[in-house]
């Protein structure tokens, strides 16, 4: 969090954690592979409860909201967490290309939510990746500028900015 993905090195991990220099060879290959870790395990965290989010929505409007409110909720609960994830997305070159395939966005179950709307022809379009934009795009837009300004950012402000994001996605909300 302090210096950056691209500055952290064994070296310096070691030193502050105060271990061996070799000890992170011992449960990793490299960097990359220690990332990758990493970012498997955050990804799973901020998964938790995802499903039975999502499954309390009636319409795909609603499972698509709640779905991202319960994503927005762990990423603000989860600050570290949250960052490191952020920080991945925006240098996905520090990990795996097969952790990001495996662990990217947008996670199953939102994905089986953006197939029931482009089955349903309710989607304004049914290229994935522009929908992942417009419904990720502004969350992690606002979270990143909340955290540069070093204000918290408040959950009513996230949701009016992901029923914009759903609306924005959706033919009819």
């Amino acid at each position: 969090m302090e210096e950056g993905l691209a500055a952290l090195s064994f070296d310096k991990l070691a030193k502050r954690a105060g271990i061996s220099t070799g000890t992170p060879y011992v449960y990793y290959r490299d960097k990359t592979d220690m990332l990758s870790c990493i970012y498997r395990q955050v990804y799973q965290h901020l998964q938790e409860g995802l499903q039975e989010a999502i499954d309390t929505g009636r319409t795909t409007g609603e499972k698509l909201f709640f779905g991202l409110r319960h994503l927005a909720q762990m990423l603000l609960a989860h600050p570290q967490e949250a960052h490191f994830f952020l920080s991945v997305l925006h240098a996905p070159e520090f990990v795996t290309a097969d952790t990001l395939r495996e662990n990217g966005l947008p996670s199953p179950p939102l994905l089986a939510i953006y197939q029931e709307g482009i089955a349903r022809r309710l989607m304004k379009t049914d290229h994935i990746a522009y929908i992942n934009a417009m419904l990720f795009g502004p969350l992690f837009l606002i979270l990143q500028q909340h955290r540069q300004s070093g204000t918290p950012a408040v959950m009513a402000e996230v949701e009016k900015v992901l029923d914009l994001a759903v609306s924005a996605v959706l033919k009819i909300r």
